[in-house]
């Protein structure tokens, strides 16, 4: 049994990722739960739902669970690229429920799916929010531990915002048909206290700023389909970054003293050329007649 073979998946909870995953999948038709764990999503599906089911689940032991409800269940590693190649089948639905933040290279991995999936078939993602309001004051108070499951879960690769994993599906050329996200709220006593650690009081702006969308989405769960269009990612706004607008900063500050080092340079040479001049024969001569000169015009006009 893995760590995550303990969740209960409740149908009625509207709130929950794996109901919302299991709501968008039509009735019988082709699905495989990528990390299908010991195949309860699965065994949901088929029974409810007369869905042709299949797995892939890399742990070998709770494989073996999945492959009695399953019609096949691949061992595999996603991170490979033959896995796709040896998965022969093509689906309605991919599912990949908190499975791609344990991966290596995700939007890889999301092109590799388009070869196991049906003309009009579907992906249906569920992601942690690490943009999460618990995140954001354990972060205000210095933390960001790794725990056993959630959204700091210890074997997670990679984290996500709304942004950056909706832009990971766009490089990799999917569009998203449908989002949902599950809400988790943190109780008021507890930012409370959290902000005092830091010497912050409790405000009507930060309880506001913590109550979007983008503060209160524990999970974010997508459902997307291949785009003929493939978007590059937009340049970063340094507006929002930073330790980058310091190093622009200091990049510039650095720039500005190497050009005030040439000009120093170049006014001591110049200073160096004068001395030089100023003790000549030449300049002696010259400046010896500019002072008869002087004197002379001094007697004439007396």
């Amino acid at each position: 049994m893995s760590k995550y073979s303990v969740r209960k998946i409740d149908l009625d909870n509207s709130n929950d990722s794996l109901s919302i995953i299991y709501n968008w999948v039509a009735e019988s038709t082709r699905i495989i739960d990528m990390g299908c764990d010991s195949g309860s999503l699965c065994k949901l599906l088929k029974e409810n739902k007369k869905c042709e089911v299949y797995g892939l689940e890399i742990n070998k032991s709770v494989a073996q669970k999945a492959q009695k409800i399953c019609k096949k269940v691949w061992t595999n590693s996603l991170d490979e690229d033959i896995t796709f190649d040896l998965i022969k089948e093509k689906f309605d639905y991919v599912i990949f429920a908190d499975v791609l933040e344990h991966t290596v290279n995700p939007s890889r991995i999301l092109m590799n799916t388009k070869k196991i999936l049906n003309p009009n078939g579907e992906i249906l993602i569920s992601i942690p929010n690490i943009a999460h309001q618990s995140i954001r004051l354990e972060l205000l108070n210095g933390s960001f531990d790794p725990e056993l499951t959630g959204i700091l879960d210890n074997t997670h690769l990679h984290y996500f915002t709304l942004k950056s994993f909706s832009d990971i599906l766009k490089e990799s050329g999917y569009i998203i048909v449908e989002k949902k996200y599950v809400e988790r709220d943190v109780p008021r006593e507890i930012i409370k206290s959290m902000l005092e650690n830091v010497g912050l009081k409790i405000s009507s702006r930060f309880v506001n700023k913590l109550s979007d969308i983008q503060s209160q989405a524990y999970q974010y769960i997508f459902r997307v389909k291949p785009s003929d269009k493939i978007v590059k990612r937009e340049e970063i706004n340094i507006k929002f970054k930073p330790m980058l607008v310091a190093d622009k900063s200091f990049l510039l500050i650095k720039k500005q003293n190497a050009e005030l080092m040439r000009e120093k340079e170049k006014y001591q040479r110049e200073l160096m050329e004068f001395d030089i001049l100023q003790n000549s024969s030449f300049y002696k001569s010259i400046w010896t007649l500019f002072k008869k000169f002087r004197a002379a015009k001094h007697k004439v006009f007396k």
